[in-house]
């Protein structure tokens, strides 16, 4: 069940338009879910530190390549 829908705006990457979404999500839904899900590209600190700090587990799902 989609929550919300962000537009990714030219010239920026697919994490700045995730966590501008999630940033809205989180704050009309602070409790409907526990876990952020994403693919490789997510797996980096910085993302992950922003689901931390808003109490949120996070899953990546890293290719075999």
């Amino acid at each position: 069940m989609p929550l919300d829908v962000e537009m990714q705006q030219p010239g920026e990457g697919e994490e700045t338009a995730a966590r501008r979404l999630l940033e809205r999500v989180f704050q009309r839904y602070p409790r409907y879910f526990d876990v952020v899900l994403g693919d490789a590209l997510y797996f980096d600190a910085p993302f992950l530190n922003f689901c931390r700090a808003h109490h949120k587990h996070a899953i990546v799902v890293l290719k075999g390549e």
